[in-house]
């Protein structure tokens, strides 16, 4: 089976991509982190829509917040419109460079993902601190909570649906409508995760440390080229910047 890089290697490539970002000036310099985000998105085969999900709410947003910050300059400050129209336009560049950054490390992996590949680091190293080892526990009960929530959500939807009981259409009163089975829910939530506590601790769970982990992540071939990849991409950008 063909291993992909490391979580941490893609964090480390996404710490270095928004770090560019910032210290981006030149036109040719926002363009060349673009390719570099085109030529992940094609290698890695992140599908375009879960993308466009991601982006579609900050596409909203961002020519209302250029319209609006353009609007009180022009009137509060004594800046000429190209000025600021130039301003407005490179910081909305950046929040989409950098939400679109994040949105394909995040296509690509998955928060659990990264917890993983941190205790993997962390029990290779073979330290036996209890506070850190209850740290990642707290992480990951509270990653799997969200999920248990939206089942319990999509539980109550499914079964008003089985009853035949009346919906409506807007997803705003869809979301108030929920909202009253809210409280209960997480109530229900905090009781099966208790349930859990118990029963962890019943099995005497984390009496040995540093506890075990059931998928480890390790460091593959791939890895590798993250170096390369590193040098190639900051190389590029110190290169234009020079043109």
């Amino acid at each position: 089976m063909k291993q992909g890089p490391n979580t941490l290697s893609w964090l480390v490539l996404l710490v270095a991509f928004l770090i560019l970002i910032f210290r981006s000036v030149t036109l040719l310099q926002y363009i060349w982190l673009v390719m570099a985000l085109l030529v992940t998105l094609t290698f890695q085969r992140v599908p375009v829509r879960s993308i466009w999900s991601r982006l579609r709410p900050l596409l909203i947003f961002l020519p209302l917040m250029f319209v609006f910050y353009l609007l009180l300059s022009l009137i509060l400050a004594d800046v000429s419109f190209r000025e600021t129209a130039w301003t407005v336009l490179v910081s909305s560049s950046r929040i989409l460079l950098m939400v679109l950054g994040v949105a394909i490390f995040l296509e690509v992996t998955s928060p659990m993902a990264i917890l993983d590949s941190l205790r993997t680091v962390w029990r290779a190293l073979g330290i036996s601190f209890r506070p850190i080892e209850d740290f990642f526990q707290l992480l990951y009960l509270s990653l799997r909570f969200f999920p248990m929530l939206r089942e319990e959500v999509h539980s109550i939807s499914n079964l008003r649906k089985a009853l035949d009981l009346p919906t409506d259409g807007n997803r705003l009163r869809r979301i108030k409508q929920m909202a009253i089975y809210l409280p209960g829910l997480i109530s229900n939530c905090l009781h099966r995760a208790d349930n859990l506590a118990v029963a962890m601790e019943t099995r005497r769970y984390g009496l040995i440390l540093p506890r075990g982990l059931a998928h480890p992540v390790r460091f593959h071939l791939a890895d590798a080229a993250l170096p390369v990849i590193l040098f190639l991409l900051i190389a590029g950008h110190i290169a234009l910047d020079q043109l």
